[in-house]
């Protein structure tokens, strides 16, 4: 009678085999989910364009969650090799927000460029293809002067970090960061008109529209006129207000003839020069004035302000607190004359890359002008626009941004090689000799 030597346990082969193949790929799928949670897919929305003259463009959008967020631009048609970042990256540690405001600088005039959203390293587009603006032509800037303001909460707290969108009617649309503080400036001159595509005169009272988005998807709207927005009343986020005064109504601007002149008597802007070119990264400004006259100093493009006042010699000066970067600025001054009448200048300079030397008066670089397709539609009743906003983005799949693929089988060959390496190794615990 033949010894049998050897004895297989199928069923429980089989049955250990198929535990380890789900074990192996539970553990698999679970551990993929951890390492890409950060690589989750978040949407952006609320896209939209703004601050477009003949140079810059700013791009602003909403996500559900804190994200890394920047754009990446170029020439229509060409590839997309600029890029650029939140507008308080450099002034902060935090890089996550919900509420992204982006501004691309030194684009060329009368030039068209096209852009993505970048979140998590993922591209958007709009619907399919790049988003796109169009930048102005080089002209004198307007001589409006700013608005300002404050954004607060329902509970009296600041909206920092909020946005601030202001057209003027049958204007360009604007955009601006609420600051920590919930104040907030937005310079009006580098407001293009849609019609003649020059910068908005300043030589009628205009209705200013206001829409303010908080991080959390919160709103508010404001009218108000430019006579009354330097500063205009505090806008509580949740809420509409009105702040047009009776002079002015919702339709229409009433013209209150030379009451806002470029320049008074008494008040003038004597540093920079127009077009002048700077080394310094904080120039000095000054000017002329009344004794004791209040004199507001606005410096763009990231804006800085201050308020100062004119010495017993006439004299007022006043050094920016944060460095400039190399490119185009304007500085506007605005005060009131002795007489009550709103003064204010403004003017262009460049401040020049470290080591540049000035040869001669500098002609001033591009700034750039929204399109119509970069205006802002915030209601039918408020503002208006000749083109519908930008439509919901989705993901780009035609600038070489990879689509993962489904990793299962991937999963279940590796759990299958598992199983056999198992019986590799340890035949004991699956075979059993009998002598």
């Amino acid at each position: 009678m033949l010894e049998q030597k050897r004895r297989v346990p199928t069923i429980l082969g089989l049955v250990v085999l198929l535990f380890g193949i789900g074990g192996g790929i539970f553990f698999a799928e679970y551990s993929l989910n951890i390492f890409n949670q950060d690589k989750e897919i978040i949407e952006p929305s609320n896209v939209r364009v703004s601050n477009v003259t003949d140079s810059l463009a700013s791009v602003s959008w909403l996500t559900d969650t804190a994200t890394v967020g920047y754009i990446k631009y170029g020439f229509e048609g060409k590839s997309l090799d600029e890029l650029a970042y939140d507008d308080r990256a450099e002034d902060s540690d935090l890089d996550k927000y919900t509420l992204h405001h982006v501004t691309a600088r030194g684009l060329q005039p009368e030039s068209k460029y096209q852009f993505v959203v970048v979140i998590n390293e993922k591209e958007y587009n709009n619907q399919g293809k790049p988003y796109g603006f169009e930048t102005f032509s080089v002209a004198k800037i307007g001589q409006l002067g700013p608005a300002t303001g404050e954004v607060k909460l329902a509970n009296g707290d600041s909206a920092a970090g909020s946005i601030i969108y202001s057209q003027l009617n049958g204007a360009t649309l604007l955009s601006t960061l609420v600051n920590p503080d919930g104040s907030w400036v937005q310079p009006l001159n580098i407001s293009y008109d849609l019609e003649s595509k020059l910068p908005v005169a300043n030589v009628e009272t205009r209705i200013l529209n206001i829409y303010v988005l908080a991080p959390n998807g919160n709103k508010a709207q404001a009218l108000i006129d430019t006579d009354h927005d330097f500063p205009a009343p505090a806008i509580v986020i949740g809420q509409r207000h009105d702040f047009l005064s009776s002079k002015t109504s919702s339709t229409d601007a009433v013209v209150l003839g030379d009451t806002d002149v470029a320049s008074g008597l008494d008040f003038t802007l004597l540093q920079p020069v127009d077009n002048q070119a700077l080394n310094s990264t904080r120039p000095l400004i000054r000017g002329k004035g009344e004794p004791g006259q209040k004199v507001t100093v606005i410096v763009e493009s990231k804006p800085q302000a201050a308020v100062v006042t004119v010495d017993d010699r006439g004299n007022w000066q006043w050094t920016p607190f944060r460095d400039l970067m190399p490119g185009l600025h304007t500085v506007t001054v605005k005060s009131v004359s002795a007489e009550g009448k709103n003064v204010s200048e403004a003017r262009r300079f460049i401040v020049l890359k470290s080591g540049s030397q000035v040869l001669a008066e500098s002609t001033p670089s591009a700034s750039l002008t929204p399109s119509p397709t970069g205006v802002l539609s915030i209601t039918p009743t408020i503002i208006t626009s000749p083109t519908p906003i930008f439509s919901s983005p989705t993901p780009a799949t035609t600038s070489g941004t990879p689509i993962s693929g489904n990793i299962s089988y991937v999963v279940l060959l590796l759990g299958i090689g598992l199983g056999l390496a198992l019986l590799g190794f340890f035949p004991k615990m699956f075979f059993r000799q009998v002598e």
